[in-house]
């Protein structure tokens, strides 16, 4: 029943072809992914989808949720249902034991809507433009198959962001097969690795994700791909390791939803740092108090005794701040680093 109202909702909001709705509500969406909004006139106003993800961070894989799919009847909209709706969900959330939850808005003006549920634009991609004529020689490697596996073993590399299971890659493949012209290639050298997904139009490549352990490898890859793809522009995405704003471009959002969670992960990573923290959060009240990290362990409590504490952070800012550039985070005094987030099917 949750299922075919939430198809309904999604047919009247978004204009996805009918052949990938089919894909994506047969392969996809679940009963208990759903979540509906309250009702008017009899129907349920919205509704969103929320998938768990393992994410990894501070070298801890930790619960959490990605948020998708937001989206209001048209004759209900301009009610407050969405907002009320993703108040539910970072509640519920966090009550399924949830640390944090992601998004990437459906249009750049709804990046200022989460910013006012406490979200934070944390998540970047470096992105890189190549044209037709550029061949990407001098790379090393063997193409290999590619697989679950090797994406997930890329992915921890990396060492901050989520983290897809065997069927998550199942749903990759999926979603680029109904987009069509789908080209997945993966190199080895030696220990070294590479792993790209990539569709193709007439004229250009976007390359969704382009993983690889050295540049070697990676531009091994690319170039396979420009064997299979001739006299194409390239679009290139891969994890923001660059650091420059010149190729970084925003991907989403991140929204801490048990700060202790996090908070315990980073302090079991960083023994030796010892931090006050006090965090207000207006959507999740249990989320309000003082975090003490201290001997690789973090406690909770509704004041500090004695003092003030380090910081003083609404959970927008403490979102941002755990996940900025490395010299931001130093800046605090603060372990900081960038995650990474892609094949969302969004």
């Amino acid at each position: 029943m949750k299922k075919k109202e939430f198809e309904d909702i999604f047919a009247r909001s978004f204009g996805d072809s009918a052949e990938w709705q089919r894909w994506f509500f047969s392969n996809v969406v679940e009963d208990d992914l759903v979540m509906l909004g309250d009702e008017i006139n009899g129907k349920s106003a919205s509704a969103l989808l929320m998938q768990p993800y393992d994410f990894l961070y501070a070298a801890s894989v930790v619960p959490s949720m990605y948020i998708s799919c937001v989206a209001t009847r048209p004759e209900a909209r301009a009610r407050g249902a969405a907002t009320s709706l993703m108040a539910q969900a970072l509640n519920a959330a966090r009550e399924k034991g949830a640390a944090l939850c992601e998004l990437i808005p459906a249009d750049d003006h709804l990046y200022f809507f989460y910013d006012r549920l406490g979200f934070a634009t944390v998540f970047y991609e470096d992105r890189m433009h190549f044209t037709a004529a550029h061949s990407f020689e001098g790379g090393r490697g063997e193409e290999i198959k590619p697989d679950a596996e090797l994406l997930a073993g890329l992915e921890r590399k990396f060492g901050c962001g989520i983290l897809h299971s065997s069927a998550d890659y199942k749903n990759i493949l999926g979603d680029m097969a109904v987009d069509g012209n789908a080209n997945v290639i993966a190199v080895a050298d030696g220990d070294d690795k590479a792993l790209l997904f990539a569709t193709a139009t007439r004229s250009n490549v976007n390359v969704k994700l382009l993983l690889a352990d050295t540049q070697a490898v990676a531009t091994q890859a690319l170039h396979f791909l420009r064997q299979r793809e001739p006299e194409k522009t390239f679009v290139v995405s891969t994890p923001p390791l660059s650091g420059e704003k010149s190729f970084m471009r925003p991907r989403g959002m991140g929204r801490i939803v048990n700060p202790l969670i996090m908070l315990q992960s980073l302090a079991a990573a960083h023994p030796t740092l010892e931090y006050s923290i006090s965090v207000h959060d207006d959507i999740i009240p249990e989320n309000n108090g003082v975090y003490i990290i201290g001997g690789g362990n973090c406690l909770r409590q509704p004041e500090l005794e004695n003092g003030k504490p380090d910081l003083e952070l609404d959970i927008a800012t403490l979102t941002a701040l755990l996940f900025s550039s490395h010299a931001a985070g130093n800046i605090f005094s603060l372990p900081a680093r960038r995650p990474f987030m892609a094949l969302m099917l969004d």
